[in-house]
């Protein structure tokens, strides 16, 4: 059969739509196959029919299989198994010329339900290897050797190079060099020596390292997706992302000294910032770029130049430097949050979201260490459980913004129409901003809005800035209590927090421990003589993510209430029972509310992750939610004081069980210190070779636990061992050894 021949198969049915398949050769591993060409291979279509499959359509050597009057049912699109040089690089799926989802790998099927009346397009990616060169350094250290690649010859501009865990040396890339794709496999590294500079046309990822020397002004030039999953060392290096087509950037842990997202001859396509590491090219969304959600940070110590749009939903963009030229350009921080440090006494401007959104200090009081700012635009602002109040502010509609001057004190902020006797009307968009340490300072704040935010019938020229007050309240009862910070106090002492109390504060790890200082994202418990109403002020808080350990925690809450519902876990989908609140007895909630504690149990060490209706918009799939697994078991019972306090110092030296067991690659190590002891703990495998130190020094008597992740071991049986001696009479020793199985 020839390319473009048509296969047509009638079904007698009422919703009949067509489906084609494609097969692209990439030109050079980027993944981008409006580049690449159509190749011929075997292809076929099957229709699911319960547990078996159905071949609706077939080609032996082909670039295009079509098939129309297609009825609704669960298809597979598959190509033939790749021969070398050819390799499968990824899939796509089209509906009616909207991008579904975009996957890279090996694959050679594509899965998908199909809608009646719809024309799905799965198109299959493959790549010559000849075009890859692998890097040996069999020879010697330089480029230019021909017998340094595997296959032999010195990489032409544009050539994929990789970089194995086999190669002998570091490579070092000739400046003006323009690559396909770079890969560097863990342990391995990339220099860039003094004055190199070099490009990337498909996607840059770093498993192991890239040194760029110390005092070199490199610039390193990505136009795929960037991921530097090891080590980065700056040096005074430039890198730009020309966002000439939608990529991703995962930098986990490591610092730029310049960023630069776009170009001017490049127009304003979005950037992902991300903490996942994807193979080349993946995306997931049609017509708006798709989110790679990450707790990982993406910091910039000197200057971050936005010249096209930002979208950093969910993540964190840190500024390490005062200086307030820092961000620059006309692109947008379209949402996520920005963190900038202020410098003390200047009266400059200070850039956030856009070049609209900006703080100005007046020069009086002690600046905040540091301010986050916050956007979710398109964001239908709700009360959050408190009383949106007007701030005296101007608008600005030729450039839609507002402006307050003598700002103190920072909030959640809304653009609206107060009207004091019914509901106000608002404009979609909210900010966030929160403020680390200050006192006595001013500022002027502009925040900006966009045209299509504002609903209809709204005035413009009517908008004012309006914030949440500083203070949220809750009922106490008389007896015990489950408490939490619901946004960041002045004080975290106990004392000053909860001077009427006539209990301590108690959390729970495993047994129920003192706190004189509460931390946001864990509950307490504490206990008063007689009901009243506690009011805590303080910067509100609109996510958090909270750490739990398998079995029961008691957790906080944030500053506006979250349904259980939409609580997301890391990692996606973990287990839980139901969430338990407490008034004299145990109840089923299904709302955190804001100063409440609550009891959870989950079936794996995590992270739970709250996040404010605001930003419900911006979450993942339902996959990340958690599971509740409702059982009839109930949470501890309330602390007695005195079982508390003995509990907080065990009575002899213990070394439990890990957990979980077998495990893959994280489990938790516990063990109990009766007096202050010098401590060492160790992982080691049959042949007695130690793998791991978690413990070295002196530690306080207590209840400890510490964590091993295995992600660099291989599975099988390891042993960990724990040896303590006692500080003040060191004739006092324990040792024990106990054995646990790594499963992969």
């Amino acid at each position: 059969m020839g390319d473009g021949e048509t296969h047509t198969v009638d079904f007698l049915n009422s919703h009949l739509g067509s489906i084609t398949v494609t097969n692209f050769l990439d030109q050079d591993g980027d993944f981008r196959t409006p580049e690449g060409s159509l190749k011929n291979w075997g292809m076929k279509l099957l229709r699911v029919s319960g547990s078996d499959t159905v071949v609706v359509d077939s080609v032996v050597s082909a670039s295009t299989l079509s098939v129309v009057n297609v009825p609704e049912a669960t298809y597979i699109a598959a190509e033939a198994d790749s021969a070398y040089p050819w390799t499968h690089i990824g899939t796509e799926l089209w509906k009616n010329g909207v991008l579904l989802n975009r996957l890279g790998g090996t694959q050679n099927t594509i899965s998908f339900s199909f809608a009646g009346g719809q024309d799905y397009h799965a198109r299959f990616i493959n790549f010559n290897r000849n075009r890859v060169k692998l890097w040996t350094a069999a020879v010697n250290c330089i480029w230019s050797n021909a017998y340094n690649w595997d296959p032999p010859g010195v990489p032409i501009q544009g050539d994929s190079i990789v970089v194995p865990d086999t190669a002998r040396c570091a490579l070092v890339i000739p400046t003006g060099s323009t690559l396909g794709m770079l890969a560097v496999a863990s342990n391995e590294s990339v220099h860039v020596h003094s004055g190199t500079s070099f490009s990337v046309t498909g996607d840059m990822t770093i498993n192991g390292a890239l040194v760029v020397d110390s005092g070199d002004t490199s610039h390193i030039v990505v136009s795929g997706n960037l991921d530097i999953l090891g080590n980065f060392t700056a040096g005074l290096s430039s890198f730009i992302l020309n966002a000439a087509d939608t990529q991703h950037i995962n930098v986990q842990g490591q610092s730029f000294f310049n960023l630069q997202i776009g170009d001017s001859g490049y127009g304003y396509s979005g950037i992902i910032a991300s903490g996942h590491h994807q193979r080349s090219g993946v995306k997931n969304a049609a017509q708006v770029p798709a989110l790679v959600r990450t707790e990982t940070s993406l910091k910039v110590n000197h200057l971050l130049t936005l010249n096209a749009n930002l979208d950093a939903a969910g993540d964190t963009i840190y500024i390490n430097t005062a200086d307030p030229a820092a961000v620059i350009g006309a692109g947008i921080l379209t949402r996520g949050s920005l963190v900038r440090i202020i410098q003390q006494g200047s009266e400059e401007i200070y850039r956030f979201e856009s070049g609209k959104s900006t703080i100005q200090f007046n020069g009086a009081g002690a600046y905040p260490y540091n301010v986050c700012m916050t956007a979710f635009p398109n964001t239908t602002p709700t009360s959050f459980g408190g009383q949106w109040i007007e701030v005296p502010s101007v608008v600005d509609t030729a450039n839609n913004t507002i402006t307050a001057n003598g700002v103190s004190k920072f909030s959640r902020w809304v653009f609206g129409v107060p009207r004091p006797q019914t509901t106000s009307l608002f404009v979609n968009r909210i900010y966030s901003i929160a403020a680390k340490s200050g006192s006595g300072y001013s500022c002027t704040l502009k925040l900006r809005y966009d045209q299509s935010e504002i609903p209809f019938g709204v005035r413009e020229d009517s908008l004012r800035l309006m914030k949440l007050p500083d203070e949220t309240g809750r009922t106490l009862a008389a007896g015990w209590n489950l408490i939490s910070l619901p946004c960041i106090p002045d004080s975290n002492g106990k004392a000053a927090l909860f001077p009427t109390a006539i209990s301590n504060a108690f959390y729970y790890e495993d047994r129920y421990l003192r706190a004189d200082t509460l931390v946001n994202g864990k509950g307490y418990w504490l206990k008063f003589s007689a009901p009243e109403t506690l009011r805590i002020s303080g910067t509100p808080i609109s996510k958090d993510s909270i750490d739990v350990l398998a079995g029961w925690n008691l957790i906080g809450s944030i500053s506006a209430g979250v349904s259980v519902t939409a609580i997301r876990s890391v990692p996606p989908g973990l287990a839980t029972s139901n969430l338990y609140g407490y008034s004299n007895s145990y109840f089923v909630c299904d709302t955190i509310k804001p100063g409440y504690g609550y009891w959870v149990k989950v079936n794996q060490t995590g992270k739970l992750i709250l996040s404010s209706p605001a930003t419900m918009g911006l979450a993942k799939a339902s996959s990340n939610q958690i599971r509740i697994i409702p059982t009839d078991e109930l949470p501890p019972p309330p602390p007695v004081e005195a079982i508390a306090m003995a509990a907080a110092v065990p009575k002899e030296y213990a070394l439990e069980q890990n957990y979980p067991n077998p495990f893959n690659p994280v489990t938790m190590l516990k063990y109990s210190l009766p007096v202050e002891s010098r401590v060492k703990l160790t992982t080691f495998n049959v042949l007695g070779q130690v793998v791991a130190t978690l413990v070295d020094g002196s530690q306080q008597a207590g209840y400890r636990s510490v964590e091993w992740n295995a992600s660099a071991a291989a599975s099988g049986i390891y042993f960990y061992k724990l040896e303590a001696v006692s500080v003040a009479d060191p004739t006092k020793t324990f040792a024990s050894v106990k054995k646990m199985l790594l499963v992969r």
